[in-house]
């Protein structure tokens, strides 16, 4: 049977499988069945049978971008649900949405990794890092993440002290040698911080 699934006749193994009942299937078996009634867009059935199909379907069409198959799913449903809120906000980068359906949905990894994008990418490290602390204390690519942002958010805070204070040099300096000086490390600091802002924008 599963031959066949190998040669491409998935529909023909979805058939077989759903003749079964669903309860006395193997582990394996069930989990190629949920794969397959993804694949071919059967939610009905996969959300008659598994509680957490919501979780693992939003999830699904999060990472394939399916925006269209979540709009399909909510019509499905006929109610709001904080999953497909939040896989929305995940593809239309509406991170505030995002943020605000984080704690009524299952926490995977992925989700994990969104909820601290969202986060960065509203420049709010503090939340981020404390979001880490509790959740994935184990992930250090995450916190590696987190702190990498908090040591660029304070360079970048320190850069912008120093242009504020080389401006002022230039507006106010009556020495024409000092003026000179702080136009040419404006130039710097600002060449510096447009490469600072490039580093932050690709690490959100």
């Amino acid at each position: 049977m599963y031959l066949d699934g190998l040669l491409g006749d998935t529909e023909s193994v979805m058939t077989v499988l759903e003749e079964k009942e669903y309860d006395r299937l193997a582990k394996d078996e069930k989990e190629l069945l949920q794969q397959l009634w993804i694949e071919h867009g059967s939610y009905e059935q996969y959300l008659e049978k598994e509680e957490l199909a919501v979780s693992r379907l939003t999830e699904y069409m999060t990472n394939q971008n399916l925006p269209d198959e979540l709009d399909r799913l909510q019509n499905i449903l006929n109610r709001s649900d904080p999953h497909i809120d939040f896989a929305k906000g995940v593809l239309s980068k509406e991170w505030d949405n995002v943020l605000a359906n984080r704690e009524g949905i299952d926490l995977t990894e992925d989700r994990k990794t969104h909820i601290v994008t969202a986060f960065l990418s509203i420049e709010d490290v503090a939340a981020a890092k404390a979001f880490v602390g509790e959740k994935a204390p184990k992930n250090d690519g995450l916190m590696n993440r987190v702190l990498t942002a908090e040591k660029n958010q304070v360079e970048m805070a320190t850069l912008e002290d120093e242009k504020v204070g080389l401006q002022q040099t230039i507006d106010d300096s009556e020495d024409k040698g000092k003026v000179t000086e702080a136009k040419e490390k404006m130039v710097v600091v600002q060449s510096e911080l447009d490469a600072l802002k490039r580093i932050m924008d690709c690490e959100v």
